[in-house]
């Protein structure tokens, strides 16, 4: 629980642990939260990083491709997009 708690803290998200963990996401944001971890609800992007998503969603990468390189759901590319 100690690694999970701790590789968060240090700017990893849900996703990228469970996978390096190798464990569901849902397992994850469970760990956190019987840590006593506040969990992040919004993901923000600098806009640097919006300009870079529009570019490349521009030259046909997908919004699931994207969300996996900025560490974001799908969706969430999705709302920032508009």
């Amino acid at each position: 629980m100690l690694k999970v708690v701790v590789a968060y803290c240090n700017g990893l998200t849900q996703q990228q642990i469970a996978a390096d963990l190798g464990v569901h996401v849902q397992t994850i944001r469970s760990t956190l939260r019987e840590a006593g971890v506040k969990l992040n609800q919004r993901t923000t992007f600098s806009d640097d990083d919006l300009q870079a998503i529009r570019r490349l969603y521009a030259a046909g990468i997908s919004t699931r491709e994207l969300g996996r390189q900025y560490g974001a759901a799908h969706t969430t590319i999705l709302r920032r997009l508009r």
